[in-house]
């Protein structure tokens, strides 16, 4: 099994973070993904617990389900299909801090071809950039 954490903090409250986070369509505004679509909603969220989000980069989508959606603290989730891993899961926390949110996203899996973790890894690695760049963004438009 393969760990992976990523952190960084962002100036920004946790509600604008949480914006980011918990936008599952909006991700093609701060990913190199082509589209995200809703397979299935949460409940009582729509992007909550039990939603399937369809994550089209190239070829067959990467399929995930959200597991753990607390707002402003916590969105986990599990793929389904669509990477070259088994028992992945991944979880992004956010902790407030005196500056703003720290944003962590921890991801564990076993690859199932040599190698992989380190394309999966590098992956995750600029998504969890790119997300803190979105928050710090968002987080500009607000302020006065």
């Amino acid at each position: 099994m393969k760990t992976y954490s990523f952190v960084h903090d962002v100036p920004v409250e946790p509600a604008v973070a949480w914006e980011v986070v918990s936008d599952h369509p909006g991700m093609v505004r701060w990913t190199p993904l082509r589209r995200v679509e809703m397979e299935a909603g949460g409940r009582p969220q729509p992007h909550g617990v039990g939603a399937v989000r369809a994550l089209h980069l190239v070829g067959p989508p990467i399929r995930e389900e959200i597991t753990a959606y607390e707002p402003e603290r916590r969105l986990a989730y599990r793929a389904l299909s669509g990477l070259p891993a088994k028992d992945y899961t991944g979880e992004i926390v956010l902790e407030s801090t005196a500056r703003g949110t720290r944003l962590t996203w921890s991801l564990r899996f076993t690859p199932l071809i040599p190698g992989a973790q380190f394309g999966i890894a590098a992956g995750i690695r600029f998504a969890a950039r790119s997300m803190a760049k979105e928050a710090t963004r968002r987080g500009a438009e607000v302020r006065p």
